[in-house]
């Protein structure tokens, strides 16, 4: 077997959060697992090197992308201000569905710039793995597997630009509908997806991501120099490892904290947020210097593993206070080295962290004020709440248990056929445009013994040189549809689809680029234009996938 794994994605440093650590730890174990299947790693330029540690004669490495992974968030102020000002003057001057258009119209060329063509099929590809869940190289001949982190945006849509919600929006719409099976990290994210899509049960598998890469342990001596470093105190100080997003909650805390510490002005207690995002580090150190918490509260920003691994030696508790997790790997990490744990009390952290916790409301900075104060003076209970973290801890695998379960849904997903849970067309352009990758229907099984037709209208535009031959192949590869359009000349197809679930791939050729025949300034390769398509039964539509 030859799976394709899609790290494009992967970003230096801290910046893909929890994810990455356990998709490395996926990585490390897969192929030793696994040693007669071959596993092939899609990379992007930024990140290619980092990944050749987990070189071997069953893996190898292939960049396709010559740039860093662009992701919404990721993307360079200037590009962030530009594409706001687009935005701003498109919603200014054009209606909604216009302005819908052209952002799926983006979306998708963007895509297509990074998706080469046939990528898949040119691997021979058995299984597509898309661990940071897009399908950004869906093939329909080829099954997909996607891990689902969390739906945050949809929780906290104010946390997100306009633009971060499509594009998040569009990421999990194609997840849902390309994926054959779909992987979550906790059991709440897997009830969060099948409340917000028709997916069955039994096409999401809740994996909880476990303890996947212990914290490194440095000796007493090096605890001490690091502390030193940073004037700090061994078990005087709380410890909030977490990249500075708006839903991670550090103003709360802050609040918090200032709140604790007027309620006791002889305390020494210090609190230390670790994490990635200078900005908005930068913007936490001022809030806190306008609180006057100055000599309380430090950002020392994105710390090496030996760092951070001596500061959750050293600290007195975790603290949590988070809004939104879609598991909270720092609880389990709190728990490994025998510290107590203060968290939230909403989404997936009561799931991991079970009765080894103090629980607050996240809302609340009076609560998790009275949380620390009480982990302060009873230190009883925080023996206890010690001794039952190391036990919850044990529920949980290790990396290479969490490696047998997924191995276990490749497995099962290679064995099955895809199921496709509704009516999609993909591989068409947002202004209607079939591109030079051709286009696919897919459909779930017919209701019943309802039939069901595919009606397609299509286009050939006045300006291409020469006739056009249209091919449609169902999934055994056997040509279904083949006909000629003349330059100017509309026409109708249609389709019986078979009973079961299924795909269609319609191509078109040849293509030309209006740019390179002087009939306007687009660069894309384009053929047909669709009209419309639709899928009817005896006495209704079903779908309509597409219409002008």
């Amino acid at each position: 077997m030859r799976i394709v794994v899609d790290l494009t994605p992967l970003l230096p440093g801290g910046a893909n959060g929890g994810a990455k650590p356990m998709v490395l730890a996926l990585l490390r174990h897969l192929p030793d697992l696994a040693p007669d299947w071959e596993f092939i790693f899609l990379t992007a330029e930024s990140s290619h090197a980092e990944l050749a540690v987990f070189d071997r004669e069953n893996v190898r490495r292939l960049c396709i992308m010559h740039n860093p992974p662009q992701d919404v968030a990721s993307s360079s102020p200037q590009k962030i201000h530009w594409r706001s000002r687009i935005h701003r003057l498109m919603v200014r001057f054009l209606p909604a569905k216009a302005v819908d258009i052209a952002k799926r119209l983006y979306y998708r060329t963007s895509l297509q710039k990074k998706a080469p063509q046939g990528l898949l099929a040119g691997l021979h590809a058995d299984l597509l793995f898309n661990p940071f869940t897009a399908p950004t190289y869906f093939d329909p001949k080829i099954p997909a597997v996607s891990i689902v982190y969390d739906l945050q945006f949809m929780a906290y849509p104010q946390f997100f630009s306009s633009d971060e919600l499509f594009y998040r929006h569009q990421h999990f719409e194609s997840t849902v509908r390309l994926s054959s099976h779909i992987v979550t990290i906790s059991n709440f994210v897997r009830q969060t997806v099948l409340e917000n899509t028709n997916l069955s049960p039994h096409q999401v598998t809740s994996l909880p991501i476990g303890l996947v890469k212990p914290l490194l342990a440095p000796s007493e001596e090096r605890i001490q120099e690091i502390l030193s470093v940073f004037g700090l105190t061994k078990k005087r100080f709380l410890l909030y490892p977490a990249n500075f997003w708006l839903h991670k909650n550090h103003e709360m805390l802050l609040v918090a904290f200032q709140r604790f510490l007027k309620q006791n002005p002889s305390t020494n207690l210090k609190l230390v947020c670790t994490g990635a995002l200078e900005e908005r580090r930068n913007e936490l150190t001022f809030f806190a210097s306008r609180m006057k918490l100055e000599d309380s509260v430090l950002f020392p920003g994105f710390l090496s593993e030996e760092d951070l691994g001596a500061l959750y030696q050293a600290a007195q508790a975790l603290i949590f206070p988070s809004l939104y997790e879609g598991f909270g790997i720092p609880i389990l990490e709190a728990m490994s080295v025998g510290i107590p744990v203060l968290c939230s009390n909403v989404t997936s952290l009561p799931e991991v962290a079970g009765e080894a916790a103090i629980y607050f409301n996240p809302g609340s900075p009076q609560e998790i004020a009275n949380s620390i104060q009480r982990i302060e003076r009873k230190s009883a209970y925080r023996e206890q709440l010690i001794v039952q973290g190391v036990k919850r801890l044990k529920e949980f695998s290790d990396a290479r248990g969490l490696a047998k379960r997924y191995l276990e849904i490749l497995q099962t997903t290679l064995a099955g056929e895809p199921e496709y849970r509704d009516y999609a067309l993909e591989g068409i352009s947002a202004d209607g445009w079939i591109l030079q990758s051709g286009i696919y229907l897919l459909f779930p099984p017919s209701k019943k013994e309802e039939k069901r037709e595919w009606q397609i209208i299509l286009s050939l535009p006045e300006w291409f040189p020469t006739f056009a031959t249209i091919q449609v192949h169902d999934k055994k590869n056997e040509s279904v549809i083949k006909v000629e359009l003349a330059p100017g000349e509309t026409k109708e197809l249609s389709y019986l689809l078979p009973a079961e679930t299924g795909y269609l791939v319609l191509n078109s050729s040849p293509i030309f680029s209006p740019l390179q025949l002087g009939v306007g300034k687009d660069t894309r390769s384009i053929g047909l234009y669709c009209v419309q398509s639709k899928i009817i039964s005896s006495d209704s539509i079903i779908a309509t996938l597409k219409d002008k």
